[in-house]
């Protein structure tokens, strides 16, 4: 995606008749090519060159070839030569935020953006890249491509990229399970990683806040696996007689609730966020009252919640790790935050081996009182 020109004279000297194309893209690395015959323009010219009206609605960034990016305002020339601006941005905004990759200065017009969109302004979107944040009070993040990261709330994050290391580690049912390369379809990780029949069980993959991207159907179509990635993996098979076949979600995961005693409560705005008050049991937090929140999906008892809100903090924030200490995200919980109240921080701890237990709300609340007893 580079900026095309005609090639210089014996000179040296770019052509007076030169035709300059270059590229011009939107948030979502739309490109489209465009053509001038003058070497420098303005940044209005490029924002009208691809239809962006009022300019002034607009923020128009040009990436050098040195891979920084920076605003080109509306009566600003960017040079089109060879050695000039390498590709332009027109994003509607007012403004941008500043940030660090691989020790670049970066300018964005959008508060948030997610991790593939972060590699790519690095010319750094490889399948065995990974993108790390780096933090100065909690250990460094790796970002997920599909992660959204706000930028500009702590200052100037910064930002590295690093070739991934193999063999990498992935979670299935919360099993730990090492693999050697990067690209894997669903039904290879369930025949030769969990040596399971895909026939009769198909995966679900939990990003960091325990959201879903179901494969089912999709056995055979390759998917770019990443260190700590988390799987579910689903029976096909009928659900325990023991659970009403007819009644799912969350109706079924409060009467349970209530069953043992809680008083479940659904967040405003928010029905299938569940909160209940929660004494500790066993560990070294036994007798602590806490609160837990559960994101209930539609189809419980065929999927658990992912794993527990919990309110207050018990531990820092820290993206990589595992139990009990690590996976351990507060962005996750902002609709615990401003609906129930209170500082909230999301335990990513997908229950281990659920399609093989009873899936009752009292098996999943077992492994909850394991999460504080293990502490």
């Amino acid at each position: 995606m580079t900026t095309e020109t005609e090639p210089p004279d014996s000179s040296g000297k770019v052509r007076k008749d030169a035709a300059f194309r270059i590229k011009i893209g939107n948030e979502t690395f739309e490109f489209k090519t465009v053509e001038f015959a003058d070497q420098k323009v303005t940044g209005a010219q490029v924002a009208e060159a691809v239809g962006a009206h009022p300019v002034a609605d607009f923020v128009v960034l040009q990436q050098l070839k040195s891979g920084e990016i920076e605003t080109l305002r509306p009566t600003e020339l960017a040079d089109l030569a060879p050695s000039g601006a390498e590709r332009f941005f027109v994003i509607r905004g007012d403004g941008t935020e500043r940030f660090l990759i691989d020790g670049l200065h970066m300018e964005w017009p959008k508060r948030t953006i997610d991790g593939l969109s972060l590699k790519r302004l690095a010319r750094k979107d490889e399948d065995d890249v990974e993108l790390v944040l780096e933090r100065s009070d909690v250990p460094d993040e790796v970002i997920e491509d599909d992660q959204e990261v706000r930028i500009g709330a702590h200052g100037v994050e910064k930002f590295r990229t690093r070739r991934v290391k193999l063999p990498i580690t992935i979670y299935v049912d919360g099993e730990d399970y090492s693999v050697d390369k990067l690209r894997v379809t669903p039904n290879e990780i369930i025949r030769d990683i969990v040596k399971k029949d895909p026939t009769t069980n198909y995966l679900v993959r939990l990003n960091h806040c325990g959201g879903r991207i179901s494969y089912k159907d999709e056995g055979d179509s390759p998917i770019r696996l990443r260190n700590g990635m988390k799987f579910l993996m689903i029976s096909v098979g009928p659900t325990p007689v023991s659970d009403p076949a007819i009644r799912t979600g969350v109706a079924l995961f409060i009467e349970g609730l209530r069953d043992l005693g809680y008083n479940p409560v659904a967040l405003e705005g928010h029905p299938d966020h569940i909160v209940i008050d929660y004494e500790v049991q066993s560990g070294k937090f036994a007798g602590k009252h806490v609160r837990h929140g559960f994101i209930v999906p539609g189809d419980f008892p065929m999927t658990p919640p992912t794993g527990p809100h919990v309110s207050p903090e018990i531990h820092p924030e820290k993206g990589e790790g595992q139990h009990p200490t690590g996976a351990i995200h507060k962005t996750c919980s902002v609709n615990f935050v401003q609906k129930a109240g209170g500082p909230w921080q999301y335990w990513s701890r997908p229950f281990p081996n659920w399609a093989e237990s009873k899936r009752k709300v009292a098996v999943y609340m077992s492994h909850v009182a394991k999460l504080w007893e293990t502490q």
